[in-house]
């Protein structure tokens, strides 16, 4: 769970964007000129980056494999954005998230169904009284 602060600078920074391209493999550059390609794992709102599956390429284009990758935020340099990725949309579907109105979608929807389940209960339990009634 992601404290106020970060929640707070999830919202009001791209950050957002980044936790947008979680589980998504990418290429994060950092600021001593080496280059990260693999799959981001988690991004918390100090832009802290875990990775895994990383293929670490140095300047002098030497490559190191890691199976789990930490890169701290003040570190990034760039994040290549996949081409597929709708920025916009990425935006607002995290923002919605960090301020849980996906979940209250999902809540309401839940709460509605469950709703008409007991309404459709309450009438076969009336029809089946009627029927009793009427025997």
């Amino acid at each position: 769970m992601a404290s106020l602060r970060e929640r707070a600078l999830s919202t009001k920074t791209l950050v957002c964007l980044l936790q947008a391209l979680q589980e998504r493999e990418t290429t994060v550059e950092l600021r001593n000129e080496v280059s990260i390609l693999g799959r981001i794992e988690i991004v918390d709102g100090y832009m802290n980056l875990t990775m895994t599956d990383v293929t670490l390429t140095t300047p002098n284009n030497e490559q190191q494999k890691y199976e789990s990758f930490f890169v701290q935020g003040k570190q990034v340099r760039f994040v290549h954005i996949p081409d597929d990725i709708n920025i916009v949309e990425a935006i607002k579907k995290q923002l919605n998230l960090i301020r849980g109105r996906g979940q209250y979608k999902e809540r309401k929807q839940h709460k509605k169904a469950l709703a008409q389940t007991l309404k459709i209960r309450q009438e076969n339990l009336l029809m089946k009284e009627r029927q009793q009634e009427s025997s």
